[in-house]
């Protein structure tokens, strides 16, 4: 059986675009990340990674150059595919998801080391900003219009579940 012909793989019959999306008509081969992935990414991009490191610095949940290095080249691919959008140059759309599957299930803890680092990500994901000393951490509506919107919603919750219960996982 060859890839084409397994049902429900990628092959040459299927529609390469759907909704905006385009996807590839053959599986890309796999690639390990590298610093190159991460030195491709747009300026601004990297200014955000920066700023969610800093977030994440003070509970000792820094990303590493690995993980940084798979987000670029995660974000590089999902990039292509999503649908085009001019406004998007700094690859938001692609860096929400990147930070729902490579940030967020790395926060994992009791409330005492995670409430205030999570709450301050919050805070990143709805505006785009690093809040200063005095920012207002205690509230935070899931429905809020973010610029992160997924990994917004999804830290939230997250947040709700440590205030709670005093113990947070990304997994439900």
């Amino acid at each position: 059986m060859t890839l084409t012909s397994m049902p429900g793989r990628f092959h040459a019959g299927l529609p390469k675009t759907h909704e905006g999306y385009s996807f590839p008509e053959i599986l890309l081969p796999f690639r390990l990340a590298t610093a190159e992935n991460y030195a491709e990414i747009p300026t601004a991009t990297h200014e955000r990674i920066v700023a969610l490191n800093g977030i994440l610095e003070s509970a000792r949940l820094h990303l590493g150059y690995r993980a940084a290095n798979e987000m670029a080249l995660f974000m590089a691919i999902y990039n292509e595919m999503l649908p085009p959008d001019p406004n998007d140059t700094a690859w938001e759309r692609a860096l929400d998801v990147a930070v729902l599957q490579k940030v967020l299930p790395r926060l994992s803890g009791n409330r005492a080391k995670l409430e205030k680092p999570l709450a301050r990500l919050c805070f990143y994901l709805r505006n785009r900003t690093v809040p200063s000393p005095d920012a207002d951490l205690d509230e935070f509506a899931p429905e809020a219009t973010a610029v992160f919107p997924k990994a917004y919603r999804r830290a939230v919750e997250m947040l709700s579940s440590l205030r709670d219960f005093g113990f947070v996982s990304f997994f439900k």
